[in-house]
Order: structure tokens, then sequence, then C-alpha cells
């Protein structure tokens, strides 16, 4: 019996995992925007030693007051935001130019999930940059935690940044011989 439940349970992490990173979300303009930073990421991974375990347990995490919280994530989490450029220099503030200019170019529902789970969380003070981003963070996820997610260095990013750049290549290709029927 015991076998069964654990199944259930495993099924159901499975599930959420899927709502949380799909082939609609986070939307490909984002990853499309962010991809040449995801070399990057994966060094910030490196760097501070983070396994995928612990990203992906406070990604997927539900219990908001039982998060992960050791300094190698949230300094991890700093390295990620620098890499996107999303953190003015020296500040705890959020780089709103960069964030609001990538997300002005989205439809209106991906816009509002995003202005949502930001909403109130770059206002954070604190000296130490690493727990200031950790904390934007938990107030994202507290924010909307159905749509949060972590970029991190897996396959997944890489795959969708893949995947768009081969079908635009397709396109490109189609263009190309359709021009060149026509001449």
């Amino acid at each position: 019996m015991n076998f069964h439940c654990k199944i259930f349970i495993l099924s159901n992490v499975l599930w959420l995992t899927a709502a949380l990173r799909t082939d609609d979300w986070p939307p490909q303009m984002i990853i499309d925007h962010f991809a040449d930073t995801l070399p990057q990421v994966r060094l910030c991974q490196d760097e501070y030693n983070i396994d995928a375990r612990t990203l992906i347990e406070f990604e997927e995490s539900s219990d908001l007051n039982n998060l992960p919280n050791d300094r190698s994530l949230k300094c991890y989490m700093l390295c990620t935001y620098k890499a996107f450029k999303l953190i003015v220099p020296e500040s705890t503030k959020l780089q709103v130019v960069e964030l609001f200019g990538t997300i002005s170019n989205l439809d209106y529902d991906a816009r509002t999930i995003y202005l949502k789970m930001t909403s109130g969380c770059s206002k954070i003070r604190s000296k130490d940059l690493c727990e200031a981003v950790y904390i934007m963070n938990v107030c994202m996820k507290k924010n909307y935690n159905s749509h949060y997610y972590l970029v991190d260095g897996s396959d997944f990013w890489f795959q969708r940044v893949k995947s768009n750049t081969s079908h635009n290549t397709n396109v490109t290709l189609v263009t190309e011989t359709a021009s060149t029927i026509e001449t």
C-alpha cells in the first residue's frame, strides 16, 4: 500500500513540474530575450555549487514558509540576476527598464502574470545583495507561485532556445528557397 501511495505522490510532483515549465510557459519571447546569458547561468550554478535538487525544491515548493535559504542559493540568484541585467549595479533594485522592456512585448495575459508576480517585490531593502535578491524571489513566489520559475542551467532552457532557433532557421530556408524559385 505504501508503494502505491509513493507513486501517487511522485506523479503529482511530476505534474506540478510540468505545470510550471511547459511549451508555453515561460513565454518563448522571454527565453529568446535571455538566451545569450544561459551559459552564464550555468557558470553561476558551478560558481555557487548549486545542485538541481535545491533549485527544484525552491521553485516547486508550495510551503512558502520553509523554502531552501542557504547562502549559496541566495548568491546564485544574485549571479543570475546580474547575468540577465535585472539588478541595478550595486543596488537591490530591479532593473525596471530591462524587465518591462521585455515584458511589454508579451501578450496581455503573460504581461499580467509578470506584473502580479513582481508587484511590490522591487522595494526590498538590504545591505546584502544576495539576501535582497532571495527576498525578491520569495516575494514573487508568494505573489504568483503557480507561474514562478527559476532559470537554471538545465537542458530545459537550452532545448527551448534550440527548438525555436531550429524553427526560425526552417522558416528562413523556406523563404530563401521561395525567393530562389521566383527569380
